[in-house]
Protein backbone atom coordinates (compact mmCIF):
# COMPACT_ATOMS: atom_id res chain seq x y z
CA UNK A 1 0.00 0.00 0.00
CA UNK A 2 2.89 2.42 -0.58
CA UNK A 3 1.82 5.77 -1.98
CA UNK A 4 -1.22 7.84 -1.20
CA UNK A 5 -4.26 6.09 0.27
CA UNK A 6 -7.73 7.65 0.06
CA UNK A 7 -9.98 6.86 3.02
CA UNK A 8 -13.65 7.87 2.96
CA UNK A 9 -16.03 7.65 5.90
CA UNK A 10 -19.72 8.13 5.16
CA UNK A 11 -22.89 7.66 7.21
CA UNK A 12 -25.40 7.00 4.40
CA UNK A 13 -28.55 7.15 6.58
CA UNK A 14 -29.97 3.99 5.07
CA UNK A 15 -29.66 5.41 1.56
CA UNK A 16 -31.70 8.54 2.26
CA UNK A 17 -30.89 12.20 1.76
CA UNK A 18 -31.20 14.99 4.34
CA UNK A 19 -34.89 15.35 3.49
CA UNK A 20 -35.57 11.64 3.89
CA UNK A 21 -35.87 10.78 0.18
CA UNK A 22 -34.35 7.47 -0.98
CA UNK A 23 -31.26 8.23 -3.06
CA UNK A 24 -28.77 5.38 -2.80
CA UNK A 25 -27.92 5.77 -6.49
CA UNK A 26 -26.90 9.40 -5.90
CA UNK A 27 -24.73 8.34 -2.97
CA UNK A 28 -23.04 5.79 -5.21
CA UNK A 29 -22.19 8.46 -7.77
CA UNK A 30 -20.59 10.62 -5.07
CA UNK A 31 -18.51 7.67 -3.88
CA UNK A 32 -17.42 6.84 -7.42
CA UNK A 33 -16.14 10.39 -7.83
CA UNK A 34 -14.09 10.07 -4.63
CA UNK A 35 -12.48 6.77 -5.76
CA UNK A 36 -11.67 5.50 -2.24
CA UNK A 37 -9.10 2.85 -1.40
CA UNK A 38 -10.87 2.30 1.92
CA UNK A 39 -14.54 3.10 2.44
CA UNK A 40 -16.16 3.03 5.88
CA UNK A 41 -19.96 3.13 5.80
CA UNK A 42 -22.45 3.52 8.64
CA UNK A 43 -26.26 3.16 8.86
CA UNK A 44 -26.35 0.62 6.05
CA UNK A 45 -29.60 -1.31 5.48
CA UNK A 46 -29.89 -4.87 4.22
CA UNK A 47 -33.24 -6.34 3.14
CA UNK A 48 -35.12 -3.67 5.08
CA UNK A 49 -38.56 -2.70 3.77
CA UNK A 50 -38.06 0.97 4.61
CA UNK A 51 -35.26 1.13 2.03
CA UNK A 52 -36.80 -1.08 -0.64
CA UNK A 53 -35.44 -4.38 0.75
CA UNK A 54 -32.10 -3.67 -0.95
CA UNK A 55 -28.79 -5.08 0.21
CA UNK A 56 -27.17 -1.65 0.29
CA UNK A 57 -23.70 -2.93 1.06
CA UNK A 58 -23.77 -5.25 -1.95
CA UNK A 59 -25.24 -2.53 -4.18
CA UNK A 60 -22.45 -0.10 -3.34
CA UNK A 61 -19.74 -2.77 -3.47
CA UNK A 62 -20.87 -3.86 -6.94
CA UNK A 63 -21.11 -0.29 -8.16
CA UNK A 64 -17.63 0.57 -6.87
CA UNK A 65 -16.15 -2.82 -7.84
CA UNK A 66 -14.76 -3.29 -4.34
CA UNK A 67 -14.96 -6.24 -1.94
CA UNK A 68 -16.93 -5.58 1.23
CA UNK A 69 -17.75 -6.91 4.66
CA UNK A 70 -21.00 -6.08 6.43
CA UNK A 71 -21.60 -6.24 10.18
CA UNK A 72 -25.20 -5.81 11.40
CA UNK A 73 -25.86 -3.92 14.61
CA UNK A 74 -29.62 -4.55 14.46
CA UNK A 75 -31.43 -7.61 13.10
CA UNK A 76 -35.18 -7.61 12.54
CA UNK A 77 -37.67 -10.43 12.91
CA UNK A 78 -37.12 -13.67 11.00
CA UNK A 79 -39.74 -15.95 9.51
CA UNK A 80 -39.76 -18.75 6.90
CA UNK A 81 -39.20 -17.57 3.32
CA UNK A 82 -38.37 -14.07 4.57
CA UNK A 83 -34.94 -12.57 5.08
CA UNK A 84 -34.32 -10.88 8.40
CA UNK A 85 -33.83 -7.15 7.95
CA UNK A 86 -30.43 -5.85 9.07
CA UNK A 87 -28.91 -2.45 9.83
CA UNK A 88 -25.25 -1.86 10.53
CA UNK A 89 -21.81 -0.90 9.28
CA UNK A 90 -19.64 -1.92 6.36
CA UNK A 91 -16.07 -1.64 5.19
CA UNK A 92 -14.98 -1.74 1.52
CA UNK A 93 -11.37 -1.90 0.40
CA UNK A 94 -8.94 -2.41 -2.43
CA UNK A 95 -6.41 -5.18 -1.82
CA UNK A 96 -6.21 -8.80 -0.71
CA UNK A 97 -8.23 -9.81 2.37
CA UNK A 98 -6.27 -11.58 5.10
CA UNK A 99 -9.00 -11.79 7.76
CA UNK A 100 -12.16 -9.90 8.66
CA UNK A 101 -14.98 -9.72 11.16
CA UNK A 102 -17.66 -7.78 12.96
CA UNK A 103 -17.34 -6.94 16.65
CA UNK A 104 -20.03 -5.79 19.08
CA UNK A 105 -19.42 -2.85 21.39
CA UNK A 106 -20.72 -2.43 24.95
CA UNK A 107 -23.92 -0.45 25.25
CA UNK A 108 -26.93 0.54 27.31
CA UNK A 109 -29.94 -1.81 27.59
CA UNK A 110 -32.85 -0.48 25.58
CA UNK A 111 -30.67 1.61 23.28
CA UNK A 112 -29.55 0.82 19.76
CA UNK A 113 -26.77 -1.76 19.78
CA UNK A 114 -23.44 -0.66 18.30
CA UNK A 115 -20.40 -2.32 16.78
CA UNK A 116 -17.72 -2.16 14.12
CA UNK A 117 -16.71 -4.00 10.96
CA UNK A 118 -13.04 -4.62 10.31
CA UNK A 119 -10.80 -6.05 7.62
CA UNK A 120 -7.10 -6.88 7.66
CA UNK A 121 -5.85 -6.59 4.12
CA UNK A 122 -2.63 -6.59 2.14
CA UNK A 123 -1.79 -4.28 -0.70
CA UNK A 124 1.54 -3.82 -2.46
CA UNK A 125 3.27 -5.83 0.26
CA UNK A 126 1.88 -3.80 3.17
CA UNK A 127 -0.69 -5.04 5.69
CA UNK A 128 -3.14 -2.88 7.58
CA UNK A 129 -6.50 -3.09 9.33
CA UNK A 130 -9.41 -0.85 8.40
CA UNK A 131 -12.38 -0.32 10.73
CA UNK A 132 -15.82 1.19 10.22
CA UNK A 133 -17.38 2.13 13.57
CA UNK A 134 -20.62 3.69 14.76
CA UNK A 135 -20.78 4.78 18.39
CA UNK A 136 -23.80 5.57 20.55
CA UNK A 137 -25.56 8.84 21.27
CA UNK A 138 -25.23 8.93 25.08
CA UNK A 139 -22.07 9.96 26.92
CA UNK A 140 -21.72 6.84 29.11
CA UNK A 141 -22.09 4.33 26.29
CA UNK A 142 -19.67 6.25 24.05
CA UNK A 143 -17.10 6.19 26.85
CA UNK A 144 -17.43 2.41 27.21
CA UNK A 145 -17.32 1.96 23.44
CA UNK A 146 -14.25 4.17 23.01
CA UNK A 147 -12.45 2.19 25.73
CA UNK A 148 -13.35 -1.09 24.01
CA UNK A 149 -12.17 0.19 20.63
CA UNK A 150 -8.95 1.52 22.12
CA UNK A 151 -8.23 -1.83 23.74
CA UNK A 152 -8.98 -3.74 20.53
CA UNK A 153 -6.70 -1.47 18.49
CA UNK A 154 -3.87 -1.82 21.00
CA UNK A 155 -3.79 -5.58 20.42
CA UNK A 156 -3.18 -5.35 16.68
CA UNK A 157 0.28 -5.93 15.24
CA UNK A 158 -0.24 -3.88 12.05
CA UNK A 159 -1.30 -0.26 11.40
CA UNK A 160 -4.99 0.42 12.01
CA UNK A 161 -7.22 2.92 10.20
CA UNK A 162 -10.29 3.72 12.30
CA UNK A 163 -13.08 5.63 10.58
CA UNK A 164 -16.71 6.27 11.27
CA UNK A 165 -19.53 8.17 12.91
CA UNK A 166 -18.47 8.55 16.54
CA UNK A 167 -21.23 10.93 17.72
CA UNK A 168 -18.60 12.75 19.79
CA UNK A 169 -17.18 16.24 19.85
CA UNK A 170 -13.47 17.01 19.60
CA UNK A 171 -11.97 17.22 23.07
CA UNK A 172 -14.62 15.03 24.73
CA UNK A 173 -13.43 12.30 27.08
CA UNK A 174 -14.21 9.56 24.58
CA UNK A 175 -12.39 11.49 21.87
CA UNK A 176 -9.32 11.78 24.09
CA UNK A 177 -9.47 8.03 24.79
CA UNK A 178 -9.22 7.26 21.08
CA UNK A 179 -6.78 10.09 20.30
CA UNK A 180 -4.41 8.71 22.94
CA UNK A 181 -4.26 5.44 20.98
CA UNK A 182 -4.44 6.69 17.38
CA UNK A 183 -3.67 9.89 15.51
CA UNK A 184 -6.72 11.92 14.48
CA UNK A 185 -5.97 12.62 10.82
CA UNK A 186 -8.68 15.31 10.75
CA UNK A 187 -7.43 17.18 13.83
CA UNK A 188 -6.13 20.34 12.17
CA UNK A 189 -8.68 20.56 9.36
CA UNK A 190 -11.56 22.19 11.29
CA UNK A 191 -14.10 19.88 9.71
CA UNK A 192 -17.85 20.18 10.24
CA UNK A 193 -19.67 17.00 9.25
CA UNK A 194 -23.22 17.19 10.64
CA UNK A 195 -25.96 18.04 9.75
CA UNK A 196 -25.21 18.14 6.04
CA UNK A 197 -27.58 21.00 5.18
CA UNK A 198 -26.07 23.30 7.83
CA UNK A 199 -22.93 21.69 9.30
CA UNK A 200 -22.23 22.80 12.85
CA UNK A 201 -20.41 19.84 14.48
CA UNK A 202 -17.73 17.32 13.73
CA UNK A 203 -18.87 13.85 14.73
CA UNK A 204 -17.20 11.86 11.90
CA UNK A 205 -13.46 11.13 12.06
CA UNK A 206 -10.57 9.12 10.67
CA UNK A 207 -7.83 7.94 13.04
CA UNK A 208 -4.69 5.95 12.25
CA UNK A 209 -1.91 4.15 14.12
CA UNK A 210 1.62 3.38 13.03
CA UNK A 211 3.84 5.37 10.71
CA UNK A 212 1.13 7.18 8.80
CA UNK A 213 1.74 10.58 7.23
CA UNK A 214 -1.44 12.69 6.95
CA UNK A 215 -1.73 14.55 3.65
CA UNK A 216 -5.19 16.11 3.68
CA UNK A 217 -8.63 15.88 5.28
CA UNK A 218 -11.81 17.44 3.94
CA UNK A 219 -15.55 17.04 3.64
CA UNK A 220 -17.61 16.85 0.47
CA UNK A 221 -20.41 19.37 0.17
CA UNK A 222 -23.38 17.06 -0.43
CA UNK A 223 -26.86 16.67 1.05
CA UNK A 224 -27.28 13.06 -0.11
CA UNK A 225 -27.27 12.04 3.58
CA UNK A 226 -27.56 13.92 6.87
CA UNK A 227 -23.78 13.51 7.27
CA UNK A 228 -21.10 14.86 4.95
CA UNK A 229 -18.57 12.37 3.60
CA UNK A 230 -15.11 12.72 5.16
CA UNK A 231 -12.23 12.24 2.73
CA UNK A 232 -8.71 11.70 4.08
CA UNK A 233 -5.52 11.19 2.12
CA UNK A 234 -2.55 9.60 3.88
CA UNK A 235 0.70 7.85 3.15
CA UNK A 236 2.12 4.78 4.90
Amino acid sequence: MPGNVVVVSYNIRGGRNVGGRANLADQLEILKSLNPDILALQEVDRDWGRSGSVDQCRYLADGLEMPAIYAPNLIGGWSPERKAAQYGVAILWRGHAVRSGGTALPGTPGRETRGFAWIEFERDGTRAIAISAHLGVSDPERSWQAEALSTWISRQAVPVILAGDFNMDPGSSEYETLAARANDITRRSNLLTFPSDNPSRQIDYVFATGKVKPISAETVNAAESDHLPVVVRMRF
